[in-house]
Parts: structure tokens; C-alpha cells; sequence
């Protein structure tokens, strides 16, 4: 293991053939796994943990993010387009 572990990345392929991890798959395989190995009937309850960022965690976090934050965080940060009416007085 210590050979390993060196601080590099692996691809999951490459984490799989050097016995990091069981098997290769998406969010919905190891929630079936989770809930076949637990004994889970039924469909199981799965809690997205999200949390609302700041405006200073969304310009850290475009340095340290691997990808460009969604939709739903853009609006969230910027707010919801509006509309208004101002009467300027001369």
C-alpha cells in the first residue's frame, strides 16, 4: 500500500486494478450497493447534504473546483432577475 500512496491521483480504472476500490460505477450503483449490503427494503432515503455558498466561497472555490458551478448556484448567488420601475425626478 505504501507504494501507493504518494500523493498521486488515480483514475478509477487504475484505483480498481490496484485494489483501492471494490468496483467502478455511478451514484446509483452504490446507493444499490449501500442498500443491498445494509438490508435496506423498499426504496431507500438518500440525503443530499448541500449547503447554500457565499459569494466568497464561490470565487474561492473557482480556483479549487474542478468544474464551473450549475445553474441553480449561479442564480442562488446573484439572485433572481427583477424588475423595476424608478422615477427620476429632474
Amino acid at each position: 500500500m505504501r507504494e501507493l500512496v504518494d500523493g498521486s491521483v488515480y483514475t478509477g480504472r487504475q484505483a480498481l486494478e490496484n485494489g483501492l476500490v471494490d468496483s467502478l460505477g455511478y451514484e446509483e450503483d452504490a446507493i444499490a450497493k449501500a442498500t443491498e449490503l445494509d438490508g435496506i427494503t423498499g426504496e431507500p432515503r438518500v440525503i443530499d447534504m448541500q449547503t447554500d455558498i457565499t459569494i466568497e466561497d464561490f470565487l474561492t472555490g473557482l480556483a479549487t473546483r474542478s468544474y464551473l458551478p450549475n445553474l441553480a448556484e449561479v442564480i442562488h448567488l446573484i439572485g433572481y432577475p427583477t424588475l423595476e420601475a424608478r422615477w427620476l425626478v429632474p
